[in-house]
């Protein structure tokens, strides 16, 4: 931890309420409880700058096609590759707006289904 300087500092009482209540509960010492919260924002603001830091460099200099171009044709490619079987009473069409203005999965790309797996794969008990 290298060097402790010793402070005073003045808190409100329910913040102090609040220390008093984490010291007892973890059975550190005030000034550890206290000094881990300081830890703990010290860390999170450096989390939130470098988060900002990368935002302003991507809106900067945001990602070209060139480099990032060749993630779509593989993706593509991979799942052409997948054993997919056509369903053949089902136009084949993109998705579409279902009832309540919802999305509607393609039909004309639809493997055959798994089996259920946890409770809801088996039926439901009666009472009685």
């Amino acid at each position: 931890m290298g060097r402790v300087a010793k402070v005073t500092i003045s808190l409100p009482e329910d913040v102090l309420a609040y220390v008093d209540g984490k010291q007892r509960e973890s059975g550190l010492s005030r000034s550890e409880v206290v000094r881990r919260a300081i830890e703990r924002e010290r860390r999170e603001e450096r989390e939130r700058e470098l988060d900002e830091q990368f935002v302003r460099g991507w809106r900067e200099q945001p990602e070209t096609e060139g480099e990032f171009g060749w993630v779509e044709k593989t993706s593509l490619e991979a799942l052409a590759d997948l054993p997919w079987e056509a369903k053949r009473d089902v136009p084949k069409q993109g998705p579409r707006e279902g009832r309540g203005g919802k999305r509607e999965s393609r039909g004309d790309l639809v493997g055959k289904p798994s089996a259920p797996v946890g409770p809801a794969a088996r039926p439901a008990r009666r009472a009685g």
